[in-house]
């Protein structure tokens, strides 16, 4: 009984192949062009997700720079907070440093540079000069052969772009402008970049 109901879908799914190749067949060259021309943009509609994997490592380098800062910024936040809480008058204090820029490295450079001068007359007997730069430069690397590193000359600490702090001492004018002069001191930023304020208890 089984195998009577399997006859009939085999010859129906036999039918339906024979008419799908028919129609293939039949197909001008038009049609197949735009057959083609679906394939090449659905393999093309793929490549974005390539795209997506770059943003990635952007967006995850992005971040790294971002810790970095923040790094950077709680240690002089740290720093300064131990420096003025040994301040007399000033007491308890709560300090916070926003930052311009990142931390930038300086690498060391190869720098050849050529030039080159060539005086061509024409059929009128004029002469003109052209010249022609060239500039090549390499990155100095140090360390051996399987582990080379760029040679680093300077670093740049980020710019303190502003400093806000909080002390228990702040109601005195005194110890507002002694600390005013301290993180000017400190950071050579000007004077309303930084405010002081009394410390809640």
């Amino acid at each position: 009984m089984e195998e009577r109901g399997k006859k009939p879908q085999k010859k129906l799914e036999e039918g339906k192949v024979k008419s799908l190749w028919m129609t293939l067949k039949n197909m001008g060259g038009e049609k197949w062009i735009l057959l083609v021309l679906a394939g090449i943009l659905l393999v093309v509609s793929a490549i974005p997700a390539k795209k997506v994997s770059n943003n990635t490592n952007v967006s995850k380098q992005t971040e790294l720079f971002a810790n970095q800062k923040a790094d950077y910024a709680l240690q002089l936040e740290q720093k300064l907070k131990r420096i003025l809480e040994q301040m007399d008058g000033v007491g308890a204090v709560e300090v916070m440093i926003t930052l311009q820029s990142s931390e930038e490295k300086v690498i060391d450079k190869n720098v050849e540079q050529s030039e080159q001068a060539l005086t061509e007359q024409d059929k009128e007997g004029g002469t003109r000069i052209s010249k022609e730069m060239q500039r090549k430069e390499d990155t100095v690397l140090v360390g051996n052969s399987s582990n080379q590193e760029p040679y680093i000359i300077k670093e740049i600490n980020p710019i303190v772009e502003g400093v806000v702090i909080l002390a228990d001492g702040a109601d005195s004018p005194s110890i507002v402008t002694e600390i005013n002069e301290a993180v000017q001191a400190l950071f050579d930023i000007s004077p309303h970049k930084i405010k002081v304020l009394k410390r809640k208890t």
